[in-house]
C-alpha cells in the first residue's frame, strides 16, 4: 500500500474518534506529538544550474557592500595609530609610486604626506630607483611621482589609459584632449592678437608631428601673462626685462629637466625590454 503524500499538508497523529480500535496511533499516550520536518526548498539559482551545473553567484546586496567598506576602513586603523617618526621610517621603503597610493587611502595620510615635514620621506624614496632625475622646482613630489609612474589623460572628464607623456609640458595627453591645455599658433593669434614677439618666442613649448605639424604651447602660461598684461580693453602693457627673463628661465628648466626625465624613461624602457629577452632566451633553453 502506497503512502498518501504529506508536503504541504497538516498531519494529525492523534487517533479519530469514529475508528473501531484497529488503527491507533503508534506512539505511546504520554509522547509528544510527531511534527514532520519540512524539506528545504532549494533556491532558483540551484535549480537553475541542474542543466550545466552552474549557476551565477548572487551580487551582493547594499548593506554587504557598507560591511566590506567599513572592512576595509579599519585595515588603516594600525597605520593611523602608528608615530609620526615609526609611520616616516615604513615609508622610507616604499617607492614613490606607493607613496602616492598611500597618500590617496585616507585625508590624514594625505595631511602627511604632502607636508613640507614629508619631503625627507619622498626624496628617501626616490632614492630606491636608480638614475632617478631629482624632482623639478615647479612640480611637488605627489605631482613628479604621479607624472613619472602613473598612467592615464589628464585631460578634464577623460579617462583614456594613456601612457603619451609630454615632460617639457608635465602633461599625459590623449589625443582628444590636447586642445584643452595647449594653445596652437592659430590658436594663439586668436586668443591674443598683437601678442608681443619676444613673449612669442620665449614661450614653452613643443612640436608635435603629424597630423597637426606645429607647435603646442602651454595655455595655462598664456592665459597667465594674457591676464597680467593685458588691460580691459585689449591694450598690452609694457613687457618689462624681468618678465622676459623669469619666462625665459622658466622654459629653459621645462626644457632641460623634461630632456632628463624622457632620456631616463627611454632608458628604463630599454632595459624592461632586455630583461623580457633575457627570460625569454632562459625559457627557451630550459
Amino acid at each position: 500500500m502506497s503512502t498518501p503524500r504529506t508536503r504541504g499538508k497538516r498531519v494529525n497523529y492523534a487517533p479519530s474518534n469514529d475508528s473501531d480500535g484497529e488503527n491507533h496511533d503508534p506512539q505511546e499516550p504520554d509522547s509528544p506529538p510527531r511534527v514532520p520536518v519540512a524539506k528545504k526548498r532549494r533556491s532558483q539559482a540551484h535549480e537553475d544550474a541542474d542543466d550545466d551545473g552552474e549557476y551565477a553567484v548572487e551580487k551582493p546586496t547594499m548593506k554587504k557592500r557598507r560591511r566590506s567598506s567599513r572592512r576595509s576602513a579599519h585595515r588603516l586603523d594600525g597605520i593611523m595609530t602608528l608615530p609620526v617618526d615609526i609611520f616616516a621610517e615604513v615609508c622610507q621603503y616604499l617607492k614613490p609610486i606607493d607613496l602616492l597610493q598611500l597618500a590617496r587611502a585616507s585625508h590624514r595620510l594625505r595631511e602627511i604626506l604632502v607636508s613640507a615635514e614629508a619631503k625627507s620621506i619622498w626624496r628617501t624614496s626616490r632614492s630606491l630607483i636608480e638614475g632617478l632625475p631629482d624632482c623639478p622646482i615647479d612640480l611637488t613630489e605627489p605631482e613628479y611621482a604621479a607624472l613619472i609612474f602613473e598612467i592615464g589623460c589628464q585631460g578634464p572628464c577623460c579617462y583614456a589609459k594613456t601612457r603619451k607623456t609630454y615632460y617639457k609640458l608635465r602633461l599625459r595627453m590623449c589625443a582628444r584632449c590636447i586642445d584643452a591645455r595647449l594653445y596652437s599658433e592659430a590658436d594663439l593669434d586668436a586668443f591674443w592678437p598683437g601678442i608681443p614677439q619676444v613673449i612669442f618666442d620665449n614661450l614653452p613649448g613643443v612640436y608635435f608631428d603629424a597630423p597637426r605639424n606645429c607647435l603646442m604651447y602651454l595655455a595655462s602660461v598664456v592665459n597667465h601673462l594674457h591676464a597680467s598684461l593685458v588691460n580691459e580693453r585689449g591694450e598690452c602693457a609694457f613687457v618689462e626685462d624681468e618678465t622676459i627673463i623669469n619666462l625665459h628661465t622658466y622654459a629653459m628648466m621645462l626644457e632641460e629637466t623634461g630632456e632628463s626625465m624622457e632620456a631616463w624613461k627611454i632608458a628604463q624602457s630599454e632595459a624592461n625590454q632586455e630583461r623580457a629577452e633575457e627570460l625569454s632566451t632562459q625559457r627557451e633553453n630550459a
